[in-house]
């Protein structure tokens, strides 16, 4: 048991608050990017779909 209270000691100086956070809000924007891309692809492709049809 102690060895695990250790451990969750150095995970949390290994990965400091501010980091840990600074890394969440990094890798949200990342994930908005990803889907601001897919979803202007999607509708680049609906628009020649449509376009193609029509």
């Amino acid at each position: 048991m102690q060895h695990l209270h250790d451990f969750s000691e150095k995970q949390q100086y290994l990965i400091p608050n501010g980091k840990s956070k600074l890394l969440l809000e990094y890798s949200y924007g990342f994930i908005i990017q990803i889907i601001k891309l897919v979803t202007s692809t999607i509708t680049i492709t609906i628009v020649m779909v449509l376009s193609y049809f029509i």
